[in-house]
């Protein structure tokens, strides 16, 4: 009886998500089979990573945008839009959605971010990471 208590106060807290598998069709599954992103380490094991040489921007993007729409606090699939307009050239948009999902605690896309800062070019007086205290021989 403690059973099915669980489940009611389950599917009543949480609309029936934690009972329900994830939709093979919907637009976060679509978004991944598109520009799943190989060092996201939230990333599940059954979503295959896809190389940035497969990643075809024209498809990816609407369907990550259509993702990040139906769950606008899903990490993962702001992280693949992101990578998905980093891949079409567009870097505003690019930085904007690694932004999005760094806020939303993504840590693929906080490396990101750090490294794009540390390759960024000197600018207001900014001269790169400080050097170490202690020199090598």
């Amino acid at each position: 009886m403690r059973g099915v208590w669980l489940a009611v106060v389950l599917v009543t807290a949480f609309g029936g998500s934690v009972l329900a598998a994830p939709d093979p069709n919907g637009p976060a599954a679509l978004c991944d089979r598109l520009a799943a992103v190989p060092s996201d380490k939230d990333r599940p094991a059954s979503v295959p990573p896809v190389a940035a040489k497969d990643l075809r921007t024209a498809e990816a993007i609407p369907a990550c945008e259509a993702a990040v729409a139906a769950n606008p606090t899903d990490r993962r699939m702001a992280l693949n839009l992101a990578r998905a307009y980093s891949i079409s050239k567009d870097k505003a948009k690019a930085r904007q959605w690694t932004e999005r999902a760094a806020d939303l605690g993504s840590m693929a896309a906080m490396v990101q971010m750090a490294n794009e800062t540390l390759a960024a070019e000197p600018r207001d007086g900014w001269r790169g990471p400080p050097r170490p205290v202690i020199q090598p021989r």
